[in-house]
């Protein structure tokens, strides 16, 4: 709904600021219902960048699908990235879940969410070459 996207655009821009104060990188993906987000930094930072999710009421029942040490970072490019809008048809999201329609963060595990979220990330870097 129209509702939802606008949310998730001003999810966007707040993390974007938020984001470069505190030094955070991360991509996020938005589909009625569900948000993936991804987000990389020190674990202090992290840490309270969840907290304020898990207060916002514009979130329901966030959950930490994996919390782990990185080497490199894998969104550093951006502070928050919207892939939401790249474009993939409908069919392409099956190799993740069963349908668009059955898109769920319960249905996936944390590195099929991780390897969804790289593809679109490349995807996005590709089209941008264009």
């Amino acid at each position: 709904s129209e509702s939802f996207e606008a949310e998730g655009e001003e999810i966007v821009a707040v993390s974007k600021r938020n984001n470069t104060r505190t030094g955070i990188s991360g991509v996020l993906f938005y589909r009625k219902p569900w948000v993936f987000q991804v987000l990389e930094g020190h674990r202090t930072a992290l840490t309270d960048t969840f907290t304020r999710i898990a207060t916002d009421t514009r979130h329901c029942q966030p959950t930490i699908m994996s919390f782990e040490p990185v080497t490199k970072r894998a969104f550093e490019a951006w502070e928050m990235h919207d892939l939401s809008d790249v474009g993939m048809p409908t069919h392409w999201f099956k190799g993740y879940a069963t349908s668009i329609d059955d898109f769920s963060p319960h249905t996936m595990s944390a590195e099929t969410a991780l390897s969804m979220l790289s593809d679109l990330a490349a995807m996005r870097k590709l089209a941008a070459q264009v």
